[in-house]
């Protein structure tokens, strides 16, 4: 429990030294006193009188709080001067935010009759010319919590900085001017000054700012001298720059580590000049002036007046220099080999690197100017696109790729910021662009006849939606099969992608089986006459995930969704009727729910073997999670990824067809895992023989006594499980030992080695530079001006949860009323009515 007092040790008579650990006294404490917490300043004040007997109307005493400041993990001491109770609040939470601190140094400066017993800060080195001092951050606890979304803090631990260092006003008069052989301008050229604002920045509940503390009033506690040129070129690290930018870029970092701001006072082409932010308020002289050189065309510091004689006005986490310019350029090497990486990350490396909090906004525009340095702007990506996808199909024969552009006549051009300019006429608008490689098409024909679809998001510039296909190899491993960027989900964007997959990837092969949820668009195209993919050309099935999280946002009860789950998933369809019975004992009409879809759709039991055991869109999901990094990008570089990323599968994946056959294996490891699993179990069971000629064989497990009926001539088992997964179960492969078979013809062609190595063994070609493409009929696309982002902030990049976040498992939340799951207090149908009040 905290205790009411507080304990504070007074030192006087003596001198504070700047060590290592920060500030320190050279004697030791003269007083102790106790003081209760919430006391005020003159209390305080007239408290120290008393105990140090120190006659108040002889003497003025100022005091200097020993305070700790804390950067990254280590602890400094800086001096805080003690003038108000504000000053006294901040004070007594140093031993709450430090608990392993005990008690409080007091530093007493003591004013006899005008004359002041003046206390240096002299260093441990003894060096006269200690010069700017770095204050540390000081993490401060707040009163009035802020509640934040627990997905945009990262770090808990969030900077507030600020800086106690004072420098004399003894200067140069002059600037230091080395100008011959300058370009000068007069283009009036605004400074990008990026996202200064603080506005969204997200903080913690026990850390706030702390503006209006006066900390200027500290010159007689250090000593500096000014500084030239060659100190700041020494800090910099150089004295030319190559570009504008790179030069801006160091006086930002430079600025960011000596804890200062500075405002753009000229700014053109061939100049900078750039004085001290606080130049009006303190008369603080620093100032900085830049041109660019003729012969060298390099950029050079030639004026500057230093150091600062200002000091800081308020204590920030975020510092105005830090814009979203210069994160994007502190961060690229992050963006550009991880796409999708967070927008915390990013934020935890910037405080790491240059110890300052950013706003969450700030640093996800950095990471979009990011992008678009690294991968090129988006709407010349439009642009790029069409001479990329004729490239893929030159350099990749029998890719195919399908537009759909509409034809804009009599219309402005539209520049980078949607902006009309000159008028041209007939310009083409991109709407949707489905693609397949050539190596899928190929491999295809050797996969099982499953095909999964989904859908995700685009987070870029534009909105749209990138559709998916994917097939499954014998290795049980994801086959990418076409791609599509899309306006949105609806009928008409499903319809044009299933009938390209159908037309380029599928062709006539007969008897797929088609994967996806229930989205309305996807249930009209596969359902309406005469479409392609109606039995007995194809079989639609519902994602059971999918389908089991519909049932779930209707009945809104945890226990029935893991339930429905379950019966979805069994291959015997005497277990199905167990749990079925089970669910409709708990609620009649979630029972019925269920039963009046097509069980053929989402049960493995009654499906026929149709989805090969595949239960969900899972494939597709995968492959989505795969592709996360494309959908942060330009158009251009998120279709090429999907190439550069199936080249990788398809390169890592062909090794294992030869190695297997070098190996004298004839099918997959998949298969020759389950096969040895079921194998062991196999010769536990006990057979009884009824027509060895049809190879009918009764099986009785050893474990369970369960009796399974396995019919070799007809490859049925009542398992279920042969029919599914087209590989034998453990029961048959009993019954091929007790009759001397062998068990290899009992496995489906596609499991073998011979059909994964044909799966994976068409070749990518590599597309060389652009000047090498050729042309292509559709010049100058613009994006789809309907689908820019309008609205601020950045897109959501994860799924919310729902439904299918909830496992098996693990245990359903239930409510605070009446104890049963499904809904809460507020939802709850046994909450009391409120009575309407008399009137």
């Amino acid at each position: 429990m905290t205790s009411k007092f507080v304990t504070f040790l007074c030192y006087r008579d003596g001198k504070i030294y700047d060590g290592k650990e920060g500030i320190t006294y050279d004697k030791s404490p003269s007083k102790a006193i106790k003081v209760q917490r919430g006391i005020k300043f003159n209390d305080l004040v007239n408290q120290i009188y008393f105990a140090t007997s120190i006659d108040k109307q002889q003497y003025h005493i100022k005091v200097i709080c020993r305070y700790p400041s804390v950067v990254g993990k280590v602890m400094k001491y800086i001096p805080l001067p003690i003038k108000d109770d504000n000053d006294v609040e901040i004070m007594f939470d140093v031993l709450s935010l430090h608990q392993e601190l005990s008690n409080i140094d007091l530093y007493l400066e003591i004013d006899v009759n005008g004359n002041k017993n003046h206390m240096d800060i002299t260093p441990r080195t003894q060096e006269s010319d200690l010069i700017e001092k770095e204050m540390n951050t000081i993490l401060l606890p707040t009163m009035n919590p802020i509640d934040v979304v627990s997905d945009m803090i990262h770090n808990e631990d969030f900077n507030i900085i600020s800086e106690f260092a004072v420098v004399n006003n003894g200067m140069n008069s002059g600037f230091d001017t080395d100008n011959d052989g300058y370009e000068s301008g007069d283009e009036n050229e605004t400074e990008n000054r990026g996202d200064l604002t603080t506005d969204g920045a997200e903080i913690p509940s026990n850390f706030t700012s702390l503006e209006g503390i006066d900390v200027a009033n500290v010159d007689n506690w250090t000593v500096s001298h000014s500084e030239s040129k060659n100190h700041l070129t020494e800090e910099l690290g150089e004295n030319s720059f190559k570009n504008k930018d790179e030069l801006i870029r160091a006086i930002k970092l430079y600025t960011i580590r000596k804890h200062r701001q500075y405002e753009v006072v000229e700014t053109c082409p061939t100049i900078w000049k750039i004085r001290c932010k606080l130049c009006s308020q303190t008369g603080c002289k620093w100032q900085l002036r830049a041109c660019k050189r003729k012969r060298s065309e390099y950029f050079e510091i030639t004026q500057y007046i230093g150091p600062h004689t200002c000091s800081q006005y308020k204590i920030t986490q975020d510092h105005p220099n830090l814009d979203a310019s210069l994160i994007a350029q502190e961060t690229e090497h992050l963006i550009k080999e991880q796409p999708s990486i967070s927008i915390p990350t990013l934020r935890a490396e910037i405080i790491d690197k240059l110890g300052y909090t950013p706003s969450y906004r700030k640093v996800w525009v950095g990471k979009q100017k990011a992008i678009e340095h690294i991968f090129g702007n988006w709407e010349e990506s439009y642009i790029v696109l069409p001479k990329f996808m004729a490239a893929l199909q030159f350099y990749n024969p029998e890719t195919i790729v399908e537009w759909c552009t509409a034809r804009l006549s009599n219309v402005d051009h539209i520049d980078s910021n949607m902006n009309q300019r000159e008028s041209s006429v007939d310009q083409v608008e991109f709407r949707r662009v489905f693609w397949v490689f050539a190596p899928s098409i190929n491999g295809f024909a050797h996969c099982r006849p499953v095909v999964s679809i989904d859908a995700t998001h685009l987070y870029g510039k534009y909105k749209g939606k990138m559709m998916i296909a994917m097939g499954v190899d014998g290795n049980n491993q994801i086959f990418p099969l076409a791609f599509a960027i899309v306006e949105n989900e609806s009928y008409n964007s499903w319809y044009w992608f299933l009938n390209h997959v159908k037309k380029h990837v599928v062709k006539e092969r007969g008897g797929i089986c088609l994967i996806s949820d229930r989205h309305s668009g996807i249930l009209k195209v596969v359902n309406e006459q005469g479409s392609p993919w109606l039995e007995p050309h194809s079989f639609h099935m519902y994602c059971l995930r999918h389908f089991v999280n519909n049932f779930h946002d209707k009945f809104r009860n945890s226990h029935l969704k893991v339930l429905a789950y379950r019966a979805g998933s069994q291959n015997q369809v005497r277990k199905f009727n167990s749990i079925m019975d089970e669910i409709g004992k708990l609620n009649a009409q979630a029972r019925q729910w269920l039963e009046g879809h097509s069980l053929c759709r989402w049960t493995l039991a009654h499906d026929g073997g149709k989805r090969y055991g595949l239960l969900t869109t899972n494939m597709s999901e995968i492959f989505n999670n795969v592709l996360k990094g494309a959908r942060f990008l330009p158009i251009t570089p998120c279709v090429k990824l999907t190439f550069y990323r199936l080249v990788h599968y398809f390169d890592v994946r062909r090794s294992l067809g030869p190695t297997a056959q070098a190996n004298g294996d004839v099918f997959t490891p998949h298969v020759v895992v389950k096969q040895a699993a079921s194998m062991s179990k196999a010769s536990a069971h006990t057979l009884k023989s009824f027509n060895r000629q049809k190879g009918i064989i009764e099986v009785v497990t050893q474990k369970g006594k369960n009796m399974q009926v396995v019919d070799l001539e007809k490859k049925t088992c009542t398992c279920g499980k042969w029919e599914i997964y087209k590989y034998p179960c453990s029961h048959v492969l009993s019954a091929c030992a007790y009759l001397s078979l062998n068990t290899s013809q009992y496995i489906q062609r596609y499991y073998s080695i011979f059909e994964y190595s044909a799966t994976w063994a068409s070749d990518f070609s590599p597309i060389p530079h652009e000047a090498y493409w050729p042309e292509t009929s559709i010049q100058g696309m613009l994006p789809n001006s309907e689908l820019k982002r309008k609205e601020k902030g950045r897109p959501r990049s994860t799924r919310l949860r729902n439904g299918m976040d909830i496992k098996e498992g693990k245990k359903a939340n239930l409510c605070g009323l009446c104890r049963l799951s499904g809904h809460n207090q507020k939802t709850c149908p046994s909450k009391p009515r409120k009575r309407p009040m008399d009137m």
